[in-house]
């Protein structure tokens, strides 16, 4: 392929995800560990009813990088900017059927930096209202296919994107100060054996900008996030440990490349046979 065409196929392939064409540049790669506690709570005998759920989470990582600029504005050094971020999600659903339902959550998510000189401006206070369409299709005692659609609204109160001033200006810069973002997730989950509690958990979960706000955000592609790992299903209680390759577009540095160690566990409450998909079975979101 000649370098004329290499260069026509990436502008395409940018415009196709909404991602402009810029000069490639490395992604900045991080390790990290992200912890889940998921209770899911079935009001209903049968497989259909209400359902309630609440996501606890804690993820450690050093992303993004530090910049520290010399006095002409040049980048000197990179540092990590070790920081904990902590997510609780509520959320009440209605399960129409054993393979579908829609729910309505709120989330709370606050992003606390270990280095005071950063925290006042970097730590972040998040709220966001969001709606869940889950599908489901299952072969019993062997497969499980998922489908979530998740369509979020953020708000600050804290942080970037938030009204706090700093340096004599608002931190949303006059920006819209909700953020829009669309996600969908794939899941599939095999049994080794029919009706053996351990399987293989392969998902992938795809994030769209719609809006472009202080955040910062741009509309068009996020990140994506893939899963692969292993679970034990006692029926109660599932355990997933696993490894997710999050990808993180970027609009004024280099995108994130983060290799994550993910622990989670699935608490569910008043199921028996009935063991439906919860409203969210895997770590999901904050950046």
């Amino acid at each position: 392929m000649s370098s004329r065409s290499l260069q026509l196929a990436i502008g395409l392939a940018a415009v196709l995800v909404g991602v402009p064409a810029r000069a490639a540049a490395p992604p900045e790669p991080d390790l990290e560990m992200w912890s889940q506690v998921l209770i899911d709570a079935n009001l209903d005998a049968r497989a259909k009813g209400l359902r309630l759920a609440l996501d606890l989470q804690l993820r450690r990582m050093n992303a993004p990088l530090q910049y520290i600029k010399d006095p002409s504005g040049a980048v000197a050094e990179t540092r990590q900017n070790p920081n904990t971020v902590a997510i609780v999600r509520p959320a009440i659903g209605y399960m129409w059927a054993k393979w579908g339902g829609l729910f309505l959550g709120y989330a709370w998510q606050p992003d606390f930096f270990d280095d005071r000189a950063v925290a006042r401006v970097k730590n972040v206070d998040e709220h966001r209202i969001y709606t869940q369409l889950n599908l489901r299709w299952q072969r019993e005692g062997r497969f499980d296919l998922g489908a979530r659609s998740r369509l979020e609204h953020r708000i600050r109160s804290h942080g970037p994107g938030s009204d706090d001033i700093v340096d004599g200006e608002p931190q949303h810069k006059g920006l819209d100060r909700w953020a829009h973002r669309f996600r969908q997730q794939i899941r599939f989950a095999v049994h080794f054996k029919r009706d053996a509690p351990w399987q293989l958990i392969v998902w992938d979960e795809f994030f769209f900008h719609l809006n472009r706000t202080a955040f910062t955000t741009e509309r068009g592609f996020d990140q994506n996030r893939a899963f692969v790992g292993i679970g034990y299903d006692t029926k109660p209680v599932r355990v997933e440990v696993g490894y997710i390759n999050q990808y993180v577009r970027r609009f004024h540095d280099p995108d994130q490349l983060n290799h994550v160690f993910a622990l989670n566990f699935i608490i569910k409450i008043g199921h028996g046979k009935h063991a439906a998909h919860p409203p969210a079975v895997a770590p999901a979101t904050a950046r």
